[in-house]
């Protein structure tokens, strides 16, 4: 089709309120059948595409996740005749989180650096919950993972946890267009614990979130064909989900999966933290398992052509 006048791929760096007014005479215009007449369902599951993510002045801002951004935008007006679903997720967290930085305290009281890494108490200690930090340390360690303190983003009713608007308003067009509701989950609230995947926090015994929710999305997600994934970050919050993914679904399973490669991006490499802090690096390993093990990989101008028979138009 072609995209409605009011979007542009500059929108994807841009802070603004909806035009809804704008986006539902675009989608009664599109004529698009209903999703529920579709024999392939197709879903495009959207990791935290989120204001602190992907606009340059957010406080955790991944290189590369505001033109990341636009393309899933323009993919969405471009083969959205072909997905039957969007799903979003989103990031959603207080201020006193163990991966907060004045959660912890070196000798003199001051609070850890964003980006500083934490294996122990040697360094810095926790405010609160002692037991419970020591015990979720421990856990990371036996599965190779590691504590790292983020800049505060997302944090609860605040601007940065918000979807950025251009593709808020694809989501939107979508919806009336195909008349089909946009899914959305919220992740990350549990203090004591990370939750970079949509599916699962890194240590579960710590989380006391209902799991209710996070079933029924994901039940709704794998009832689908096929199921593109992009978002941020491909190191962390992408690259856990599917992990979980490769968990949960059987190895046949595997292939209804499609890692559109240009539309995510890592976190920066920490300098100096060797192999387990160069994100880059690790989060290419992983898409390479997840390859082998079955996934697909495309690019968004490719699925596009898949899908519709055309390119579509370049952000």
């Amino acid at each position: 089709m072609t995209r409605p006048s009011y979007f542009a791929a500059s929108d994807a760096t841009e802070i603004y309120l909806e035009r809804t007014t704008e986006v539902a005479a675009a989608a009664d215009q599109a004529r698009w059948r209903p999703s529920v007449d579709d024999v392939i369902r197709r879903v495009l599951l959207v990791i935290d595409p989120q204001l602190c993510f992907a606009h340059p002045r957010g406080s955790l801002f991944v290189p590369g996740a505001d033109a990341d951004t636009a393309r899933i935008a323009g993919f969405i007006y471009d083969a959205g005749s072909a997905l039957t679903t969007l799903a979003f997720t989103a990031d959603r967290h207080g201020a006193w989180h163990v991966f907060s930085p004045h959660f912890w305290r070196d000798p003199s009281g001051r609070p850890a650096p964003p980006f500083s890494v934490i294996e122990d108490f040697s360094v810095y200690r926790p405010i609160r919950d002692e037991a419970a930090v020591a015990r979720y340390l421990e856990e990371l360690r036996k599965n190779r993972k590691i504590l790292t303190i983020w800049p505060y983003h997302a944090t609860l009713g605040g601007p940065s946890g918000a979807i950025v608007p251009a593709l808020a308003e694809a989501g939107l067009f979508h919806a009336l267009a195909r008349k089909n509701e946009v899914l959305f989950l919220g992740k990350g609230e549990d203090a004591l614990t990370e939750h970079y995947s949509a599916f699962s926090p890194e240590v579960p015994a710590l989380a006391h979130s209902s799991q209710t929710e996070v079933s029924r999305f994901l039940e709704a997600i794998l009832s689908h064909d096929e199921v593109f994934v992009a978002g941020q970050a491909k190191s962390h919050c992408v690259r856990a989900t599917l992990d979980d993914l490769m968990e949960r679904l059987p190895a046949e399973a595997l292939g209804k999966i499609v890692l559109l490669d240009d539309g995510t991006s890592p976190v920066p490499a920490i300098p100096g933290g060797g192999p387990l802090l160069d994100f880059p690096a690790r989060a290419e390993e992983a898409y390479v398992a997840f390859a082998a093990a079955g996934m697909r990989r495309e690019t968004i101008a490719t699925a596009t052509q898949r899908l519709t028979g055309t390119r579509g138009i370049a952000p």
